[in-house]
């Protein structure tokens, strides 16, 4: 969902993901379900340019083998950046980092771009 407030883009993403019991060595193995919420903001510098910032956390259960929990909850929040340059009427080229603040560490980094056809 998101909201604008010219030049803000306020935006939410949420995710659940829910996995099903599988056979694994002989072994019955559950994977931990998890939830993903992504609040964000977007701010429109000029036409051409704008900066996205937001926080992202994810909760997932304990995994289980043959109904017995093995490991523990998690939870992980990363910080979220990023910057979309419009080269043209056409082409967009976006950068995004994803550093983690809390639970297992490491960063994301995303680069993209997006060209649409003429019409």
């Amino acid at each position: 969902t998101y909201q604008t407030f010219d030049p803000l883009v306020l935006s939410m993403t949420g995710a659940v993901q829910l996995y099903s019991t599988r056979d694994v060595n002989n072994e019955s193995y559950q994977p931990g379900n998890s939830l993903t919420l992504s609040p964000s903001v977007g701010f429109a510098v000029n036409e051409k340019i704008t900066l996205t910032g937001g926080v992202s956390w994810r909760f997932k259960e304990s995994d289980e083998i043959n109904g017995e929990k093995i490991g523990i909850k998690q939870t992980q929040t990363s910080l979220d950046l990023g910057l979309g340059y419009a080269f043209g009427k056409h082409d967009t080229v976006s950068i995004n980092a994803r550093p983690k603040v809390s639970g297992d560490g490491d960063i994301q980094i995303n680069v993209g771009w997006i060209h649409r056809l003429k019409n």
